[in-house]
């Protein structure tokens, strides 16, 4: 029986390597596979939806806001005027 050394492993791994080497066509294969299958995507979630939605919120009269606290703490907020208006708004919507 005869065994050889190294060199004769190395030649067997270049040979297989050889055989199982790409090819300039398996390789322009594999770029149009990957061309035709890779598409951009974007995802937006929920939350940046409805953060995109605050923009079309019309800011916060901060003068009108404290003008009506004050009347509601002066208790001359609920007049009978605004109750009424109040109420045929809810019955015209029946």
């Amino acid at each position: 029986m005869k065994i050889g050394g190294f060199g004769e492993l190395e030649n067997i791994r270049r040979a297989i390597s050889r055989d199982n080497a790409p090819t300039k066509s398996d390789k322009k294969d594999k770029t149009s596979q990957l061309n035709a299958v890779s598409k951009d995507e974007v995802q937006v979630s929920d939350i940046a939806i409805a953060l995109g939605k605050l923009k079309n919120v019309p800011e916060i009269r901060e003068d009108k806001v404290n003008e009506i606290k004050e009347q509601v703490d002066a208790g001359t907020y609920l007049t009978p005027e605004k109750v009424e208006s109040g109420i045929r708004g809810l019955l015209g919507g029946l």
